[in-house]
């Protein structure tokens, strides 16, 4: 919770310039579990891949509001 709370608080003060950088650490992220799982045959790593690509599509689209 601490952690959220001070990238939010960060996030705030810091400009849109924090926020792409934590939305492409996520894009990242997702690709690199979702490589990783499908290459090695780990289901549930390939989804959560997914998942964190989702949640950076979402992270995204409400930051254009």
């Amino acid at each position: 919770m601490a952690v959220v709370a001070s990238y939010r608080s960060l996030a705030v003060h810091a400009g849109s310039r924090v926020n792409a950088l934590g939305n492409t650490a996520l894009f990242l992220g997702a690709a690199a579990a979702y490589g990783g799982g499908v290459n090695f045959g780990i289901g549930p790593v390939a989804t959560a891949g997914q998942a964190l690509f989702l949640i950076a599509v979402t992270y995204f689209v409400l930051r254009l509001y």
